[in-house]
């Protein structure tokens, strides 16, 4: 479970800034991590609570990027397994559970720490949803009874 700070609900946690990728809930993706912050984050994440902070950066061509660098939302992600390459990168299996907005950065020397606090996702259910929900479950009936 990650580290919980009692300020307005907010998690402390290592951040990696992905580039050309931009990670959702529930997606599971292999991420090959190379740069020294980011290898760190990973690092320590692991020694205490296998979740990260995954966040885009503005400008994939950037190697060392800022926190001005990288947009403010992102996804909280569990480190399902992880992976030494023979080159010192690791191959990192991850999957997202809850988008997040970044409050604060606590550390940036050694790696990204951010104060991260979860976004509410809100469904609003309309009839033109409700039925567009029916039609898609009735075509993947069909689906099934033809390609069994």
């Amino acid at each position: 479970m990650a580290k919980v700070i009692s300020q307005r609900g907010t998690t402390v946690l290592h951040a990696v800034p992905v580039r050309d990728i931009v990670i959702f809930p529930h997606m599971i993706v292999p991420l090959l991590i190379g740069r020294t912050k980011s290898l760190r984050s990973i690092g320590e994440a692991m020694k205490k609570t296998r979740k990260i902070f995954l966040v885009a950066q503005k400008d994939a061509a950037k190697e060392n990027p800022t926190p001005q660098d990288i947009y403010t939302v992102g996804t909280i992600a569990d480190i399902l397994q992880v992976i030494k390459l023979p080159d010192n990168t690791l191959k990192v299996l991850i999957e997202g559970s809850k988008r997040a907005r970044i409050e604060g950065f606590i550390s940036t020397e050694e790696f990204f720490q951010v104060r991260v606090i979860p976004l509410e996702e809100k469904l609003a259910f309309s009839p033109e949803l409700e039925a567009l929900v029916r039609t898609v479950k009735k075509e993947f009936e069909r689906y099934v009874q033809l390609n069994p």
